[in-house]
């Protein structure tokens, strides 16, 4: 996975050991180069696809409102399953992944209508696939 720093320190407290995350709040620990890499990712620089490529990313949480985030929800390579107003998640849009994708395909759906030209970075609403969409759309009866 790739993860932004400041959740990283949640996900080793909480997923541990099943899930390995690209870095956290503890960056001098990663070395400089991984501190480069990430860097390449976050920032979309040239290069940025290889890094993930290279450590065999297939799915990235990132802050909702970062240019990340709004990026790969213009790619597709790359599918939004989860969003909500602090963190955003992507799977690598892979044959192995089209069960999580299509289970979760009304959370593009509805990130991608609102409202506004910055989606993501002014959603108000969270869209969560504990939670499907209610037929009203959230406006009663």
């Amino acid at each position: 996975m790739f993860n932004h720093r400041e959740v990283g320190d949640y996900i080793i407290y909480a997923l541990w050991p099943q899930y390995h995350v690209f870095s956290d709040g503890r960056s001098d620990m990663y070395g400089e180069e991984r501190l480069k890499e990430y860097c390449k990712v976050e920032r979309i620089e040239p290069g940025w696809n290889k890094v993930l490529s290279k450590y065999k990313i297939n799915w990235i949480i990132h802050e909702s409102n970062s240019m990340l985030s709004a990026f790969l929800l213009e790619r597709e390579d790359w599918k939004i399953i989860y969003a909500d107003k602090v963190a955003s998640i992507f799977v690598r849009n892979t044959p192995e992944n089209q069960y999580i994708i299509n289970k979760y395909a009304y959370v593009e759906e509805m990130v991608k209508n609102i409202d506004g030209c910055d989606r993501i970075v002014r959603r108000e609403k969270i869209f969560s696939p504990l939670s499907p969409p209610s037929p009203t759309g959230g406006r009663g009866k």
